[in-house]
């Protein structure tokens, strides 16, 4: 059920939009039940909660950015709190 704040065209066009992702995309039951989860909430699957961007400027997908994120979280060096990459903090600055 789409947020009821969401109402007639526009929800109909986000039904109708992840119908149509969803289509296009070789999806996990997991995956696709998160996307289920973020348009019923009223949102686009063009959009992401990450506010993620794409090499060339513009929102990532919600897939695209899901898969993004957790490939960052299995780095081993990387820092999801910070959004850096750890580093050795024993190496001294060159200043």
């Amino acid at each position: 059920m789409i947020n009821s704040v969401v109402k007639g065209d526009e929800r109909q066009l986000l039904l109708d939009e992840k119908k149509a992702y969803l289509s296009k995309l070789k999806t996990t039951p997991e995956e696709r039940g998160k996307v289920r989860s973020w348009v019923n909430r009223g949102n686009s699957v063009y959009a992401n909660p990450w506010l993620l961007y794409s090499e060339s400027g513009f929102p990532m997908d919600f897939i695209t950015a899901m898969r993004a994120v957790a490939e960052m979280e299995t780095l081993e060096s990387y820092n999801s709190y910070l959004d850096i990459p750890d580093d050795d903090s024993s190496t001294e600055l060159p200043f």
